[in-house]
């Protein structure tokens, strides 16, 4: 069974009321992800924030911005409102319940955020929370690529972390929503193996593509010096 809550070195996340808890994946993007500390007024969106990691991770990098967090699952949205709350950064995370179809805002973001449900036809567990969490009915690939398109400024970019499998439908629901991959994070559990994740950045034009690699452990099991220094300013101790 997973610990309640995840302590990291400059706040705590509480996890006891989410269906999803904290994993590398979410960790992983919000360490990975860059926001312009020059722009003050940087405007950051975290799609589906369940315990709130994304958004505190997010305001921790980038001090100045202004974060907004959305959750649709009501107790998600109770654990994130409490972690952020209890995070130095309180005063710059604003979050939100509801769809985010339903979601307006009188200003666009800079920077767009997802960890999103990604299962799309497979067997749904019988906890409900858990399904909303983890399948795609509440936030398909089409309404994520839809929102962005809305809701990113110009020359915004988007982070989005995915599964290796489900980086074809996520693109194609891009595409039919006129945004473009500029970038894709190929993340490598175990040094040797192939990617079992991806982060992909998608932006309104196109734009030259480039492409890398993060491998998180080495053959011995052991993290990487990339992964530790990527993640040094969260962990508490890896």
């Amino acid at each position: 069974m997973a610990n309640s809550f995840f302590e990291f070195k400059q706040f705590t996340i509480q996890q006891d009321s989410c269906a999803m808890k904290i994993g590398t994946d979410a960790v992983l993007l919000g360490a990975w992800s860059s926001f312009d500390k020059e722009n003050g007024n940087c405007r950051i969106l975290d799609i589906g924030t369940g315990t709130g990691i994304l958004a505190i991770m997010a305001a921790q990098k980038n001090p100045t911005a202004t974060v907004d967090a959305v959750e649709i699952d009501h107790e998600a949205f109770l654990q994130a409102k409490e972690n952020i709350g209890n995070s130095p950064w309180k005063d710059n995370i604003h979050i939100a319940e509801c769809d985010i179809s339903d979601f307006s805002t009188t200003q666009k973001y800079d920077y767009i955020l997802s960890n999103p449900p990604y299962f799309e036809k497979s067997l749904k567990s019988p906890d409900a929370q858990r399904s909303v969490a983890r399948h795609t009915d509440t936030l398909s690939f089409d309404k994520l690529a839809s929102s962005i398109k809305r809701l990113l400024n110009d020359e915004g970019k988007a982070y989005i972390i995915l599964p290796a499998e489900a980086e074809d439908s996520m693109c194609s629901a891009a595409i039919n929503h006129n945004l473009y991959l500029s970038h894709k994070a190929n993340i490598i559990t175990k040094d040797g193996q192939k990617a079992k994740r991806v982060i992909i950045v998608l932006r309104h034009n196109t734009s030259t593509y480039t492409e890398e690699n993060i491998t998180v452990r080495n053959s011995d099991g052991s993290y990487t010096e990339q992964y530790v220094k990527m993640t040094a300013d969260f962990y508490v101790k890896l």
